[in-house]
């Protein structure tokens, strides 16, 4: 089997089984708090993500240049030694703000107190930990470690939320936040150490060009993470302060389903860009070719399967919620809108990365944010809570469709995409339209998916070669079944 392929597989099954297990989590964790204490962990949490983009904007330069570093020279020890200083002048100033608490930050954004003075640090540094192991091992290319991990973590998570609801006691939310930041952090920190010596040159020398290459390459980082965070939270601060932590609960729940299920693309989007500068240093047109095939075969493929997981994650999600969560079900259906087409996102975002035109996404995150938050206000004073939802939906496709965009020079692989791209938006919408009915929405996946073959053989949206390379060895019967039903005979 094509090794990139089996790297995919095997991060796409980690991703697999990790929304099985994050269902499993989501249940036990609704089970466990409420929605009202459910609300006091998403605050928790979106002070840990505001604190911790300080750190987490340097990897994006050491995924980019340890790249290239670990390709030539089998180790990191240069794109570390720019790194360090850069980690420990962040981690000083998360240090300063939270012995500080300037303009009384916790209690006056998040409705936090002095109860999770211990439980937000160690979530921070557990965030930190995981997110920088993962990019250690992206990097590398060790895919399958990667694999094994993700399930792990989640794996041990479960098992400790289900001693939790076991007991049956009533817990405070910071020592639940505080457990499960601990097994994070010592889960994913061992692997780090691990990498880090044994890709690492010791005693690594600070380089003060490497340094500035770096901050070359990421200062349009610091701005996109602030308004990737405020995509991502201001919905369920805006919440907190319109309504209740039990709204802030149920919108918090829903929009972890829709995260949990965009993640899917995560694993194409890992493999896609080390090999897209690989290739690109040996072929100076494979930005075409990329577009042209590639990106066409890739989201049918993908639309396959996504259309399906759509189609009835809001009957699955209500059934692992419980009755309590009703009222989430609203939330999560116009929330899948957005789902479908993250792949474009994904796909192009890597394209973006390797042409270094970091400055056009940064654009994009800024008008996806303010479409966001201009709508989310907009209709949560009009119509109530389900308002947010709509105008994450809305920001979504926006965002989708501007990465599209962005990449409109390649004149025939736009036209493929567009005619994507418009096709599963109108999937998603009528699959809202129709509601959580799972009969209306069963039959609409199935005629979805007979317009998708027949569009893709009417417009050549996938090429038999890129699938042939994709499924080849012991998969090869997957690919000729593939061919069968999306390449028309003619081409």
């Amino acid at each position: 089997m094509n090794r990139n392929i089996k790297h995919f597989f095997a991060l796409l099954g980690s991703r697999i089984v990790n929304l099985a297990l994050g269902a499993f989590s989501v249940w036990l964790l609704a089970r466990l708090l409420g929605p009202h204490k459910l609300g006091e962990w998403a605050l928790i949490s979106a002070a840990a993500y505001f604190l911790v983009m300080l750190i987490t904007w340097t990897r994006e330069p050491f995924i980019r240049f340890g790249t290239e570093e670990f390709a030539q020279n089998g180790d990191l020890s240069e794109t570390w030694g720019s790194r360090i200083p850069l980690l420990i002048c962040c981690a000083t100033i998360i240090y300063f703000i939270l012995i500080t608490q300037p303009f009384d930050l916790l209690h006056l954004f998040f409705k936090l107190g002095e109860n999770v003075w211990l439980a937000l640090p160690l979530m921070i540094f557990s965030l930190w930990v995981s997110l920088d192991t993962q990019a250690t091992l992206q990097t590398t290319s060790k895919m399958l470690t990667l694999s094994f991990m993700i399930v792990l973590v989640s794996g041990a998570t479960v098992c400790f939320y289900s001693i939790l609801y076991t007991l049956g006691v009533s817990w405070r939310v910071e020592w639940i936040v505080i457990g499960t930041a601990f097994i994070s952090a010592v889960l994913w920190g061992s692997v780090w150490l691990y990498e880090l010596f044994r890709n690492t040159s010791w005693p690594i020398k600070p380089n003060s060009a490497t340094i500035l290459q770096t901050l070359a390459y990421s200062w349009p980082l610091a701005p996109q993470y602030l308004i990737h965070y405020l995509s991502e939270w201001s919905d369920q601060i805006f919440l907190s302060v319109f309504f209740s932590q039990t709204e802030v609960g149920l919108f918090h729940i829903s929009y972890q389903i829709m995260m949990a299920a965009m993640a899917l693309t995560l694993p194409i989007a890992t493999i896609t860009l080390p090999k897209l500068i690989q290739n690109k240093i040996l072929d100076k047109s494979y930005d075409e070719k990329y577009l042209n095939t590639i990106v066409p075969t890739t989201t049918v493929l993908w639309a396959g399967l996504i259309f399906f997981a759509v189609t009835i994650l809001p009957e699955v999600a209500l059934y692992i919620l419980g009755e309590a969560y009703h009222e989430a079900t609203a939330f999560i259906i116009i929330l899948c809108i957005g789902i479908p087409g993250q792949i474009f996102v994904m796909l192009y975002g890597a394209l973006f990365r390797q042409q270094k035109r970091l400055h056009v996404m940064v654009t994009y995150d800024a008008i996806m944010l303010t479409i966001n938050i201009g709508i989310s206000l907009l209709l949560l004073t009009l119509i109530g809570p389900i308002g947010a939802a709509i105008g994450t939906a809305i920001s979504y496709l926006t965002y989708q469709l501007l990465h599209i965009n962005g990449q409109r020079h390649y004149k025939v692989a736009h036209t493929k995409i567009v005619i994507l791209f418009t096709f599963i938006t109108i999937f998603s919408l009528v699959q809202a339209i129709l509601g959580p009915e799972l009969i209306f929405r069963i039959s609409w996946f199935l005629a979805s998916l007979a317009i998708l073959i027949i569009i893709s053989r009417r417009f050549t949206l996938v090429d038999k070669d890129t699938v042939g390379n994709l499924f080849s060895g012991k998969s090869e019967v997957l690919g000729s079944i593939i061919r069968w039903l999306f390449v028309s005979k003619t081409n």
